[in-house]
């Protein structure tokens, strides 16, 4: 959950804002970083959940809790979920190593070499997690790391925007590759356009580097935006 920065006081934004700037400054050259800020008009299930939850035993109780249910489901509002997805790359060295030679004979058998380096980027983002989360906790940003089924749902959503709608993502075998399972559609590329399961994407330039733009401008353009949507920075 994040903090609402417009309440802060200078001191308090400072320290923000030097946490988050430590968090950036410790993100490796091999690495991205997205902001995804999840926003959905559905106040009302989050209180079928609760009402499920919470069954008092007396009648009085119940009419109570009902009454209040049925008043907060007449006012819309809205869920917000901030996702930080981290992700590294392999370095042009690491990569250079499996051209083949020229002149050579037979094609080498890179198995072992390809098993080490995924073992080293494995620990290189556990390391870069861990340094991520002490500087959101530094900017009084409370996290929790995501479940490998979450994960999973979240990439299946992403590359597959219309199944997603009806089906939920198939059971993970670790005797094929995650790309072939979840990755279901081919995508149409275009120069800031793309399409994938028939869902029409496009980039935007909201600001020209290297100007900054203003924390306070963002949350009212968010504000703004009508629906269910997601916003990747």
């Amino acid at each position: 959950s994040c903090p609402d920065a417009s309440f802060f006081n200078e001191t308090e934004l400072a320290q923000h804002g030097t946490a988050i700037g430590r968090l950036i400054d410790s993100l490796p050259s091999n690495c991205t970083a997205q902001l995804i800020v999840r926003v959905r008009w559905d106040g009302g299930n989050q209180l079928d959940r609760c009402a499920g939850a919470d069954r008092p035993d007396e009648e009085m109780l119940r009419f109570i809790r009902d009454e209040r249910i049925a008043f907060l489901k007449g006012i819309p509002f809205k869920t917000v979920e901030h996702l930080l997805v981290v992700t590294t790359h392999p370095a042009a060295l690491e990569l250079s190593s499996f051209r083949i030679r020229p002149l050579s004979l037979k094609v080498p058998n890179y198995t072992d070499e390809l098993r080490r380096q995924h073992s080293r980027r494995i620990e290189e983002l556990k390391k870069v997690c861990n340094n991520a989360l002490t500087s959101l906790r530094d900017a009084k940003i409370a996290t929790s790391p995501l479940a490998e089924d979450e994960i999973v749902a979240l990439l299946y959503s992403r590359l597959n925007p219309a199944r997603a709608r009806e089906n939920k993502p198939p059971t993970i075998r670790k005797s094929s590759t995650l790309r072939s399972q979840i990755a279901l559609n081919a995508c149409e590329d275009g120069f800031d356009t793309t399409t994938i399961d028939g869902y029409h994407h496009r980039a935007i330039n909201l600001q020209m580097r290297p100007t900054t733009l203003d924390g306070r401008a963002m949350h009212l353009l968010v504000n703004q935006i009508p629906g269910d949507f997601d916003l990747v920075i």
